[in-house]
């Protein structure tokens, strides 16, 4: 009889490890996470999947090759606590207008000044939450930046890598 509890209770144990990892990878969806944020997310995706067709999201080339501007490789600490907890490497470019490639270079220390200042503040309040790096909010506070420095030159960021150490 003992010898059965202790093989029911490794079993237990061995598949509620399992489901916690698989958990952890987003392979299966977290049963404790907060139901508000995930419909948030369907929100947007479908906003932003423009036209649909049968439920599809339609395609729509676009008319020329975007100018892409590569920016310097932005490191952001997160300072919790009064201590970094974490580094956050992101490579990012920019896409500008036709034509607009001087006014950007020669306002490139004011857009790193910027992204510095939105960065910091945005991983700080996030990261008192949640463990792993937002791309939607770090791509939202990196167009906010943009758009503030440079106005209607710049069109999007585009998030190359981004990671944590």
């Amino acid at each position: 009889m003992k010898r059965m509890l202790m093989i029911i209770v490794v079993l237990v144990l061995v598949v509620g490890s399992g489901v916690a990892g698989l958990v952890v990878i987003d392979v299966i969806p977290n049963p404790l996470a907060d139901p508000a944020a995930e419909m948030a997310e369907e929100a947007d995706s479908a906003r932003g999947s423009g036209g649909m067709n049968g439920g599809k999201p339609t395609f729509a080339p676009p008319e020329r090759a975007p100018v892409l501007y590569p920016l310097e490789d932005i490191v952001i600490p997160v300072i919790i606590d009064a201590r970094v907890i974490k580094r956050i490497y992101i490579t990012a470019r920019m896409e500008i207008a036709k034509g607009q490639r001087t006014p950007v270079e020669n306002g490139l220390p004011r857009m790193e000044s910027a992204l510095t200042e939105r960065l910091v503040v945005y991983f700080q309040k996030h990261f008192a939450k949640k463990r792993r790096p937002d791309l939607r909010g770090i791509k939202r506070e990196m167009v906010g930046a943009a758009q503030q420095v440079y106005g209607d030159m710049i069109t999007d960021v585009l998030l190359i890598t981004v990671f944590e150490q």
